[in-house]
């Protein structure tokens, strides 16, 4: 079993092939999913996770050592390099409930994409797009009205997902998978970048820019060459479906249009089933997926919040943990796991 810092230095020393990108997630539905999904709603109503609850998160990550600068989350450090101490602490009940875990839940957002350079929807558009916003591009009316615009705008953000590189909390959360007895990763990031990290059966509840498909007949596309942005300007005819000639449209998941209901199946069923899970640069805003964490922690698993900025959590099983996820992640796993780390 490779330690983590192997894998790290083996993902940085060399450029991951485009080629993985188009990883195929295995399928492993649970049959009981919409039952599980349907008592972990029902716990949720009944009051047991309202906002009484809730309280200003506390931060646990206490400093170790006069000479560390306090909350300085900039700090140079690897986790496979020898005679380093970690610059935090983490609860002991949280290293416990990871080390023992039989069902590790991974749940990303924008913000682990951000760590790789990849912009938030959040994030104001520049150059040629300035004019626009990014809700304005990503609806199937605006795909309708202007085919070459979106499809344009969608291919811009292929590239630059296409130049972007794994970070390195791409990169410890898949090697987490060859640490504990189960793993599921579930993402809200289009750009696959995790799987270029090495993981695999990753959950995509917002689809993915490697996976268009036919605006009328539904068939994939897997044709697409290497994305390149439009030098005369932001619109690029999309191409036509080879089964059907039909529009050839970005395979994510717009604005106004729900979400693919097996992914959130998965999603869920793994919520309810988990025993500790990680949220990563989540907003908590974005729903039904900003609920996972809230029907994890009320089926009785530990809930971690690693975001860079603070989360409102319970008082019991849930820990906000404030600052970049590929400073805090290599982290945590070299405490949870030491003997992993190579020296």
């Amino acid at each position: 079993m490779p330690g983590i810092g192997e894998f790290l230095a083996n993902r940085f020393n060399a450029r991951s092939c485009f080629d993985a990108l188009y990883l195929k997630a295995a399928e492993h539905m649970r049959e009981n999913a919409s039952v599980q999904f349907a008592m972990a709603r029902a716990r949720q109503l009944s009051g047991t996770g309202s906002d009484e609850s809730m309280r200003e998160p506390e931060v646990h990550l206490d400093k170790l050592g006069p000479d560390l600068p306090e909350m300085n989350l900039n700090f140079d450090h690897r986790v496979d390099e020898p005679g380093q101490t970690a610059p935090y602490s983490f609860p002991p009940t949280l290293i416990d409930a990871l080390r023992n875990a039989r069902h590790v839940l991974v749940f990303t957002g924008a913000g682990v994409s951000a760590e790789s350079g990849i912009p938030t929807f959040r994030d104001k558009l520049t150059g040629v797009w300035e004019r626009f916003s990014p809700t304005d591009l990503s609806t199937l009316e605006a795909f309708r009205r202007d085919p070459p615009l979106v499809w344009g705008w969608h291919e811009l953000q292929r590239t630059t997902a296409f130049h972007a590189q794994p970070n390195p909390a791409h990169a410890v959360i898949a090697a987490l998978a060859c640490q504990v007895a189960k793993l599921t990763l579930i993402t809200q990031n289009v750009d696959a970048l995790h799987e270029r990290a090495g993981s695999q059966a990753v959950i995509h509840l917002h689809g993915s820019l490697q996976c268009p498909r036919c605006i009328d007949c539904g068939e994939p596309y897997p044709d697409l060459p290497v994305p390149l942005v439009p030098l005369e300007g932001p619109r690029l005819s999309p191409p036509h479906c080879p089964n059907c000639t039909g529009v050839i449209r970005p395979g994510v998941v717009w604005f106004g249009e729900p979400l693919q209901e097996e992914a959130l199946d998965e999603a869920f069923a793994a919520a309810v089933d988990c025993d500790v899970l990680l949220s990563i640069g989540t907003s908590g805003v974005v729903y039904p997926a900003a609920e996972i964490p809230s029907f994890a922690w009320q089926a009785g698993a530990v809930v971690v919040h690693v975001n860079q900025q603070p989360i409102k959590v319970r008082d019991l099983r849930e820990y906000s943990l404030i600052g970049k996820a590929g400073k805090l992640l290599p982290e945590l796993l070299s405490v949870a796991f030491p003997r992993s780390v190579e020296r």
